[in-house]
């Protein structure tokens, strides 16, 4: 049998694009679910995705260096232990023994000594399966996140149908000389759970930005709080 290389096994090969892909998708999914929370928006329409999308996209750029990690397997099986192996006076292929052994041939499995795999570096083709592993990602983590957001806001509304008598269609009774009326205060689920969400029958859901710029006023007053 001649080997002149070492295999990566074919299930490693396989689950190790998923499992990055499953990586980014996770990151994604916060990054887009943060991004819905922080607009002022409540449902879900092709204009709220695409501007939530945007960031999303744009937060990519923090996930580049990951393509060092495309083809670890590779990396490994394919020049990391067969450079081992010949350092070792072993046969790159099969680690079979090859010491004071003048044959440029492995005796044992036919590989050739000059067939050693070149150190690993990252290619073309290494920069163009990281992207396809990003976009696959991205699509799944926006995808989960609209509907882990759209599932939130289903639960909203069915607090408000059942907390009410008139469900989402209540008409609020306001006495003339008051302007009080019925406001229901929910908080989104994480990764978005800054994000308050209020319903009342005059106005309907509306988003609360419970996120702040921190000014100077605010911590001068917090060091003579802490005096």
């Amino acid at each position: 049998m001649h080997l002149t290389t070492n295999p990566t096994p074919t299930l490693v090969r396989v689950l190790w694009p998923c499992l990055l892909s499953l990586i980014l998708g996770g990151y994604f999914f916060v990054v887009y679910a943060i991004a819905r929370g922080l607009l002022a928006e409540f449902g879900v329409s092709p204009g709220v995705v695409a501007r939530a999308t945007l960031p999303t996209l744009m937060m990519g750029g923090f996930v580049i260096w990951m393509v060092l990690f495309t083809e670890v397997p590779e990396m490994i099986c394919g020049h990391v232990i067969p450079r081992r192996r010949a350092a070792r006076d072993r046969c790159h292929a099969c680690n079979h023994r090859t010491d004071g052994a003048d044959s440029p041939i492995c005796q044992e499995c036919g590989a050739r000594r000059e067939g050693l795999p070149a150190p690993y570096a990252v290619t073309w083709k290494t920069v163009r399966r990281f992207g396809a592993i990003l976009v696959v990602g991205l699509v799944g983590g926006v995808l989960v996140g609209e509907l882990w957001i759209t599932s939130d806001e289903n639960r909203m509304r069915a607090s408000v149908a059942h907390a009410t008598p008139g469900g989402l269609h209540q008409q609020t009774q306001v006495h003339p000389q008051s302007d009080v009326t019925t406001i229901l205060t929910f908080t989104r689920r994480w990764p978005a759970d800054f994000s308050d969400v209020t319903w009342s029958a005059r106005d309907g859901f509306q988003t609360v930005q419970t996120l702040r710029p921190l000014k100077f006023r605010d911590i001068e007053h917090e060091l003579q709080d802490a005096r």
